[in-house]
């Protein structure tokens, strides 16, 4: 996609694209998609009610299955939908897709799985780059805890506790930085 001379979104081929939509594109309306008895019980733990559509909630992106992504893509395409905004998160909460500098290879999988699923449809996505910062492993340990450690590999966690082990030795003595309360955040000099 290019923006030609005209001014227009250019498909390659040249087809005009409008983006239209560009509304959250992670949640799916129950209402909308009218997933079966076993399907829904199959979301149900992780079905989000905050928001409603006609009294039901909605299933995450992340969640939903091969069938349910098609069924949504297909309702949106024949309502004129050519784009939506695509948060790089899971369940409206911290299991984004940067894990602390490494992506966070679930996410990934299903966007992959939601990007195959748009494609016949037209279906475009505006990707948002960060989710809301203070959910990010850069600033919320709950997410570190959560979705990061658990990713990481024996030799990974070793590489952690070692490099955790000099910061606080450093800290401890006098050349320290008693100051800095993460052994990551130690100047280099100390």
């Amino acid at each position: 996609m290019r923006l030609a001379a005209d001014g227009w979104f250019r498909l390659n081929n040249g087809k005009l694209f409008v983006p239209l939509g560009g509304f959250h594109g992670n949640m799916i309306p129950v209402a909308m998609v009218r997933p079966d008895a076993k399907e829904l019980w199959r979301l149900s733990p992780h079905l989000w009610d905050a928001q409603t559509t006609e009294g039901l909630g909605h299933i995450d992106l992340f969640d939903a299955s091969d069938e349910i992504l098609r069924r949504w893509f297909r309702i949106l395409a024949g309502h004129g939908v050519t784009a939506l905004r695509l948060f790089p998160r899971a369940r409206v909460g911290p299991n984004v897709l940067d894990l602390c500098g490494r992506p966070n290879p679930a996410l990934e999988a299903a966007f992959e799985r939601a990007f195959r699923a748009a494609r016949p449809y037209g279906i475009r996505f505006l990707l948002q780059i960060i989710p809301e910062p203070n959910l990010s492993c850069y600033s919320n340990d709950e997410s570190v805890k959560n979705y990061v450690l658990p990713g990481l590999s024996p030799e990974e966690m070793g590489r952690l506790r070692k490099s955790a082990g000099r910061g606080k030795s450093r800290a401890s003595s006098s050349s320290g930085c008693p100051a800095c309360p993460s052994p990551f955040l130690m100047p280099a000099s100390a």
